[in-house]
């Protein structure tokens, strides 16, 4: 049975239901919560409070509900109804699409998942800033803004629980060592809203530091690869606003460095080609790999297209190599691909 649903707040302000029920043994565990995902599934299914409903594992991993049984309901049921404003902050909430967002930038919900998004591996890769420091930092108030973390001294972490002074020491080491990931991947790291890794690859190559990004227009960014008019405005608006010219500026005075290097000399075998990896390598680990053709001026997405210059296909390629065949795009297998990268 559902007996309370919570919103809870990500870090771009999305409002997600979620169903705590009486506790159910599912595929193995016991799960007492399950996903609603937004508000226009909950009322298409018409899923309400006190209903007996159907829970399954969304790619046996995550709990969803799927239906509720109507047949069961004995007029004690309510119908959920979508908050008005934040949970957290109190702040307003918009409803865009099938999705709520909570709209104040200011809401400390968003922050604290910002800043675990900020630090994590594929972002900022800061070794040691998991998600029980992120809450401990915040919780302390000893980080406010993503540029609080630079400024974070080996003495102000020794009084929270599991630090010791070589763990300190290593904590400010790896912080003060992210100032250096280059632009993209602050562009994606600090949770602009449709810009993720792959998308911030993509303006960092066209646009390679802090000053010339401010200088391009709406049209402009729509020009770029990928780009819809949506994602166009949504960063225009973004680096634009009054938060935004802080956020950067506020990184920029801390010493993280807002420009990205551009090849000295890339691969003239994979300069500009679109490239698809799948299946499964032998030889290469797929981020490496990904790495690696970006180096030689690559650009790696994750879908074939009929732009799609080359796909690499490993064992098990499956959908994505099918559809390369149907499309007539290129495909190599791994004999193919180490020839082409030792033509350098």
């Amino acid at each position: 049975m559902l007996t309370q649903v919570d919103w809870q707040v990500g870090k771009n302000g999305t409002l997600t239901p979620r169903a705590t029920m009486a506790p159910i043994l599912l595929a193995g565990t016991t799960v007492q919560h399950a996903t609603l995902h937004n508000i226009d599934e909950i009322h298409r299914k018409d899923i309400r409070v006190g209903d007996s409903v159907v829970v399954e594992k969304a790619g046996e991993i995550i709990p969803q509900v799927v239906s509720s049984i109507s047949s069961k309901r004995d007029g004690t049921q309510n119908k959920i109804v979508p908050p008005t404003s934040c949970p957290v902050c109190d702040g307003p909430v918009e409803k865009e699409g099938p999705k709520l967002y909570c709209v104040n930038p200011e809401c400390p919900a968003q922050f604290r998942e910002k800043v675990k998004w900020f630090a994590a591996r594929d972002q900022m890769d800061i070794d040691g800033l998991g998600e029980k420091v992120v809450d401990q930092l915040i919780d302390a108030g000893l980080v406010h803004h993503f540029a609080d973390l630079y400024q974070l001294r080996s003495e102000d972490l020794l009084p929270l629980e599991g630090f010791a002074e070589k763990s300190a020491v290593a904590l400010v080491g790896a912080i003060a060592k992210s100032k250096t990931q280059g632009f993209a991947r602050v562009l994606s790291a600090v949770g602009i809203r449709l810009v993720g890794r792959a998308t911030s690859k993509t303006i960092a190559s066209v646009y390679s530091d802090l000053e010339s990004l401010r200088q391009a227009s709406v049209d402009d960014f729509i020009a770029l690869h990928d780009f819809g008019e949506i994602t166009a405005e949504t960063l225009h608006k973004a680096i634009h606003s009054k938060q935004g010219e802080e956020l950067f500026n506020k990184l920029a005075a801390v010493g993280v460095v807002l420009s990205q290097e551009r090849p000295v000399a890339v691969d003239p075998n994979f300069a500009d080609k679109l490239m698809v990896i799948t299946g499964t390598l032998e030889t290469w680990e797929r981020k490496a790999l990904t790495e690696e053709l970006e180096k030689r001026g690559a650009k790696v997405t994750g879908s074939v297209s009929k732009n799609t210059d080359v796909v690499i296909a490993g064992d098990k390629a499956g959908s994505k190599l099918k559809k390369a065949q149907e499309l007539g795009v290129e495909v190599w297998d791994e004999e193919q691909l180490a020839a082409s990268l030792a033509l350098k």
